[in-house]
């Protein structure tokens, strides 16, 4: 399963910066399962971080419902 996860993340799409009106609150936003992954965090150096551990999520649930395709 690691290795599923492993290659969905290899073939992941880019995150894309989302302008925030908000002092301190960063945004990104990119395609997943069919729909669109929006991670906003405060405060700004937390969204590396933040967006690392949704694609690992991210990457689990594919595997996961890739058995079902």
């Amino acid at each position: 399963m690691m290795e599923e996860q492993q290659g969905a993340m290899e073939r992941t799409p880019a995150w894309k910066p989302v302008v925030s009106s908000e002092h301190g609150v960063s945004c990104a936003e990119r395609p997943a399962l069919g729909t669109l992954a929006r991670v906003v965090v405060w405060p700004t150096p937390e969204l590396a971080p933040a967006l690392d551990a949704v694609d690992r999520h991210i990457a689990a649930l594919e595997a996961q419902a890739s058995r079902f395709r």
